[in-house]
């Protein structure tokens, strides 16, 4: 699982979420272009993506995404804000299933992953 957030108190959050709590291997990624990076080269079932990175936007990933072809990996935003100009259509062509805000509690993120991986977190 990678990790794409420009906060390291946040990756150090979810990492330990998902890490020591679910049980899943993650990786971590602080701008776009790394994010993207690690994406394409492949390895991970799932993207956790702020929506705002330092060198760029939810946005530009997704077009990365599209253009480098893995759109297909699920993606899960994890940011303080949602944009009043939401495209739901747009999103999931990028593999984008869900949204949380920050702060969010465990338990959302359980049930989130839980709907998409069914039986995945211990």
């Amino acid at each position: 699982m990678l990790i794409a957030d420009d906060d390291p108190v946040v990756r150090l959050f979810l990492g330990d979420v998902l890490g020591k709590v679910f049980g899943f291997l993650t990786e971590e990624a602080s701008t776009v272009a790394l994010a993207a990076e690690k994406t394409a080269a492949g390895g991970f079932d799932l993207v956790l993506i702020d929506r705002n990175l330092s060198d760029g936007t939810l946005e530009d990933y997704c077009r990365l995404a599209v253009r480098g072809g893995f759109q297909a990996v699920p993606k899960l935003v994890i940011s303080g804000e949602k944009p009043l100009e939401w495209d739901q259509d747009k999103m999931k062509t990028c593999g984008i299933f869900g949204y949380l805000l920050k702060p969010c509690r465990i338990d959302e993120i359980r049930a989130m992953l839980g709907k998409k991986f069914p039986g995945s977190c211990k």
